[in-house]
């Protein structure tokens, strides 16, 4: 019966997760969406129209797992937030003037549990939302050369490098093995947990979101430059700084499409 019941429980939740999300994904569209923050292909339904050719948009999403890990002696099952695209609301407000685009962007995860953060023996706290939830918090301007610069919390240049994805499959097929089980501990040969976790042997050399500020040339060919230069500032006693530099590529041709990028971090950990 308990099994019967995980089962169509695991079938609700992936029918909700493969439902419920508002078309909010984290790739860089530079073409139609040139935010660097995001690719909203539609945002929500209905667009507020403001005073002085200002919009306001909302946009989120609902993307619940049900963990189930075999660590090789236990088994652990966890309702959790599916940390490979969390769950999310955010806020849009744009406006439009002589080939110029000013926007604002606010986004916060729900803060709920992640699946990144369970481990055996500690689920944590269901809803725990503090200030690192908070996914972006930035002023963007694009000049009517098609330059973009942009200020406040949110992507580095070098997130979403390492998975860019033209399947539009991102959520189902994604490398990222520690989003989904990272903090997960192996087990020794004695049977004991040892102090590694998932997350310490699984890399994906992604980049990271930072209070920043960010720079993208317009494309010539398919061809753009993007910098930047951040500070970690949501995390409680981290102040990591981060410069990055990423060049991206990108053709839309009549048959097919072509998608490219590399990049280079460098980081300054808490007392180097």
């Amino acid at each position: 019966m308990f099994n019967q019941l995980r089962q169509w429980l695991i079938s609700v939740l992936f029918v909700i997760a493969t439902t419920c999300q508002v078309e909010a994904q984290d790739e860089t569209v530079h073409d139609d969406s040139w935010f660097p923050n995001f690719g909203l292909r539609n945002l929500s339904d209905t667009t507020i129209q403001l005073p002085f050719n200002t919009t306001l948009d909302f946009y989120g999403q609902f993307s619940p797992v049900e963990m189930v890990v075999d660590d090789g002696k236990d088994v652990y099952a966890t309702l959790a937030d599916n940390n490979h695209s969390v769950s999310r609301v955010g806020a849009v407000i744009k406006r439009q003037a002589d080939g110029r685009i000013f926007q604002f962007q606010f986004e916060t995860s729900l803060g709920i549990r992640s699946s990144s953060q369970v481990t055996q023996g500690d689920k944590g706290a269901f809803f725990d939302w503090d200030r690192s939830d908070i996914r972006i918090a930035d002023f963007s301007w694009k000049f009517a050369n098609g330059q973009v610069f942009s200020v406040g919390q949110g992507k580095m240049v070098t997130d979403g490098v390492t998975s860019m994805d033209l399947s539009g499959t991102g959520i189902a097929n994604s490398v990222s093995i520690p989003d989904i089980g990272g903090s997960y501990r192996f087990r020794t040969d004695a049977g004991v947990l040892s102090d590694i976790e998932i997350g310490d042997v699984f890399q994906t050399f992604d980049g990271v979101r930072r209070v920043r500020v960010r720079f993208d040339t317009r494309s010539r060919y398919g061809i753009w430059f993007s910098v930047s230069a951040g500070v970690e500032t949501l995390e409680k006693n981290s102040n990591q700084q981060d410069i990055d530099a990423s060049v991206f590529y990108e053709s839309d041709g009549p048959k097919f499409k072509l998608q490219a990028a590399a990049g280079q971090s460098i980081s300054k950990l808490d007392g180097d």
